[in-house]
């Protein structure tokens, strides 16, 4: 913040006050009774301020992938039929890339995920609890950054 307040009186005229003095002169309603006698308001459309630095862009995550959910590879054409007759919207099957042959179910918002688990009997409660917390880039970048500052940090009890 700047080491000076302007101040704008009923004519329009400015005057700029030492940002002490106005602290400790104005009243809560941004006004100050200059030594001349004239009242002046705080003008806060001419204070300069620093820019605001904006946090990078965050992309949200929009698919959920359910292990829990899956099922073998061999049980596709069982579980394609059944998502056909629930008639649930946003959930798609994809196949494991770290475990061969295992399907897991793609859904594109947590309610999809919970509205297509109650048609095949299951519950979530693990989110409804707080446990399916959406952690996006930026999240992960922080955690990794502190973990790696804590271990650098840590003395060795060996």
């Amino acid at each position: 913040m700047s080491e000076w307040i302007p101040f704008r009186d009923d004519d329009g005229n400015v005057e700029y006050i030492p940002f002490h003095q106005a602290m400790n002169d104005m009243d809560g309603a941004g006004f100050l009774t200059l030594k001349d006698g004239r009242l002046v308001r705080r003008a806060r459309d001419l204070e300069e301020h620093a820019p605001i630095k904006k946090r990078e862009v965050i992309e949200l995550r929009t698919n959920y992938v359910s292990d829990s959910l899956g099922f073998t590879k061999s049980a596709l054409p069982e579980f394609q039929e059944h998502l056909r007759q629930s008639g649930c919207k946003g959930i798609e099957f994809r196949e494991d890339p770290d475990v061969k042959g295992f399907m897991q179910v793609v859904c594109d918002s947590q309610a999809a995920k919970l509205a297509y688990a109650k048609t095949r009997g299951m519950d979530d409660l693990n989110s409804r609890n707080g446990g399916s917390a959406t952690l996006t880039e930026y999240d992960l970048r922080n955690a990794r950054e502190l973990a790696c500052r804590s271990i650098k940090n840590s003395e060795s009890v060996d």
